[in-house]
């Protein structure tokens, strides 16, 4: 067998991003499987109690968490929302939502906040919402390959209550590890 080495392995996530970027795109399920994720999560008592959560706006073939947003919104909840401040550095700044229509076309066609509202850590989010390409049983993710989010889990403490909403094609026995990798506190998805 051939021996992978620690340079290997963002080959390894780039070819396994594109395979499951390609299940997932033909995944028949999905408004059915995104009703009943979002359903999980909010029976979840992290998403009931979090006085502030913090999410981010679902592109097309992502599980559509905008009903968990809108929940959020009428409970009082504070929500924050991410936008790419600076792309080449992978940085996101959250930004306190109040209105999903108010949302502007951000970076690479995904929905953000307007950069005049007001921003607050990502760390004092009760519970966190994170968008990825793939999730394993060991509740490490696989993200899109800017790195956002490496970094934004990097901040939160070790105890974070973080969720990653994902089809069940997106749940894989295991992803190639680097050491900025950090594990997901829960994984949903339609299937488990």
């Amino acid at each position: 067998p051939i021996l992978m080495t620690a340079s290997d392995i963002p080959a390894q996530k780039r070819a396994l991003r594109a395979d499951i970027l390609a299940q997932r795109r033909a995944f028949p399920h999905r408004v059915q499987a995104s009703r009943v994720i979002a359903e999980k999560i909010a029976a979840t008592p992290e998403f009931q109690n979090a006085a502030v959560l913090a999410a981010f706006a679902p592109m097309p073939e992502e599980v559509d968490i905008n009903p968990l947003l809108r929940s959020a919104l009428q409970d009082g909840k504070t929500l924050l929302l991410p936008r790419i401040v600076r792309f080449a550095e992978g940085e996101l700044a959250f930004h306190r939502a109040t209105n999903l229509s108010e949302l502007i076309p951000g970076k690479m066609g995904i929905a953000e906040p307007d950069p005049q509202l007001p921003v607050l850590p990502a760390e004092s989010a009760d519970f966190f919402l994170i968008p990825a390409v793939a999730a394993d049983r060991e509740h490490y993710r696989l993200g899109y390959g800017g790195g956002f989010y490496d970094r934004v889990l990097a901040r939160l403490p070790p105890r974070a209550k973080t969720c990653c909403p994902l089809f069940s094609v997106q749940k894989i026995k295991k992803i190639p590890r680097e050491l900025h990798d950090r594990q997901i506190w829960c994984i949903i998805t339609e299937a488990d």
